[in-house]
């Protein structure tokens, strides 16, 4: 029976040697794309997952299969793309010294106005370490650097060209016209009840008696009136015209500043409104937007630029995707 026991035993040790890994254990690394030599790690991979989503890789995929890949393939094509900007990088001998790191990380932490501590914490609290964070700066500067000489240093932006995108987007510049208003607010409890309607009203038209001979509107607002801010006389504040009702907007623009509406039956009452100040929409002149045109114009000329450059870098690369 020993000899049986033994012989069963030896069987389930050579069975166990030979059933490969992934029957027996998950796989926790192996190598998932080649770039000109350089491995990416399943690793690396799944590190960049939990960063980007802040869920484990595991976890993501049991929650959601089709998302995971998904988010997967996204991810290492970004890692494959970073790699190849830092193998040009070292091509062009464009480095990072340790102090450019450090001096990067004290303007975060002042403009965030953290300390040595409440950095470490924060990272912590994202599961990243600070020698971890290190290196991610120093991607960032090279990368930044990386640009600067490849794409940014060749860009130039032309007055033609600002010029032309502010006559063909002259609706983007047009500043939206505003009014300061104040508000006598009735309210009807409950519209069916005819009575309860024909008192609010004959209420809203003493009001509005009143207004007529002259007295202060913020007197019976803070006297009368139940809506918003009806302490302060019902003042609003400033209103941008496009975001006031359609049929209201139309009798406000009949309006000028110092004088009310008639009494306005709405769904929920009665309102006169009245017009304080306002500010006449106007067309922004193009010496006010001339650095944000070129701004603008500038980054999109990098985006579109930097994609071109780095699919040139990518054809000219050997890339092998194991995943």
């Amino acid at each position: 029976m020993k000899t049986i026991k033994n012989t069963i035993l030896c069987i389930w040790l050579v069975l166990a040697l030979l059933i490969p890994s992934h029957f027996s254990a998950e796989v926790t690394d192996r190598i998932v794309a080649t770039v000109n030599g350089d491995i990416v790690t399943l690793y690396e991979l799944n590190t960049s997952i939990k960063n980007l989503t802040g869920m484990d890789a595991r976890e993501l995929r049991e929650k959601d299969e089709e998302n995971f890949h998904k988010v997967s393939r996204a991810v290492l094509n970004s890692m494959i793309n970073e790699l190849i900007a830092d193998q040009h990088a070292n091509k062009l001998g464009i480095t990072v010294a340790e102090k450019d790191v450090e001096e990067a990380i004290e303007r975060v932490k002042i403009d965030n106005e953290l300390t040595q501590e409440d950095l470490i914490y924060s990272l912590k609290k994202e599961g990243i370490t600070f020698e971890d964070y290190k290196e991610r700066i120093k991607q960032e500067i090279e990368q930044a650097r990386l640009v600067n000489h490849e794409i940014k240093s060749k860009i130039v932006i032309t007055e033609a060209e600002m010029k032309d995108y502010y006559d063909n987007h002259i609706k983007d510049f047009i500043e939206e016209g505003e009014v300061l208003l104040a508000r006598i607010f009735l309210p009807v409890k409950e519209p069916a009840n005819n009575d309860e309607v024909a008192g609010v009203k004959a209420l809203g038209n003493d009001i509005l008696g009143r207004l007529n001979n002259g007295k202060d509107f913020f007197d019976l607002a803070i006297k009368y009136s139940k809506g918003p801010a009806a302490k302060e006389g019902g003042k609003l504040g400033w209103i941008k015209m496009k975001n006031i009702e359609p049929a209201l907007r139309e009798k406000i623009e009949n309006l000028s500043p110092g004088e009310h509406s008639d009494l306005e039956p709405i769904e929920s009452g009665f309102q006169i409104v009245k017009v304080l100040e306002e500010k006449k929409g106007k067309i922004k002149q193009f010496e006010d937007l001339r650095s944000a045109i070129r701004s603008k114009l500038f980054k999109e000329k990098v985006e579109e630029r930097y994609a071109v450059w780095l699919k040139k870098l990518r054809d000219e690369s050997y890339i092998k995707v194991i995943f």
